[in-house]
């Protein structure tokens, strides 16, 4: 059950960042436009990636903390390196 409540507040949060990062890209105006080697049509927010980003290093790090505190370190230890 805690696992599911991490899985959800991760996805929530990178929602919610991802939606902060885009509406202040629209309102700078920090757009991708279209060329030749598009595949969209219309300009296009850039930096989405800022919004997952620090939620996949937190939750790297919380798990990182967790498994040297729960003594299992060499158990996790490939998991958690292996995902960044």
């Amino acid at each position: 059950m805690t696992y599911l409540l991490i899985f959800l507040a991760s996805c929530a949060s990178t929602a919610v960042l991802t939606g902060a990062v885009r509406r202040y890209a629209l309102r700078a105006q920090v757009l991708d436009l279209p060329n030749a080697r598009s595949l969209h049509a219309a300009p296009t927010p850039r930096g989405g990636g800022l919004g997952v980003v620090p939620v996949v290093l937190l939750v790297q790090l919380a798990a990182a903390i967790w498994c040297w505190w729960r003594a299992v370190w060499p158990m996790w230890a490939g998991v958690t390196i292996a995902s960044r």
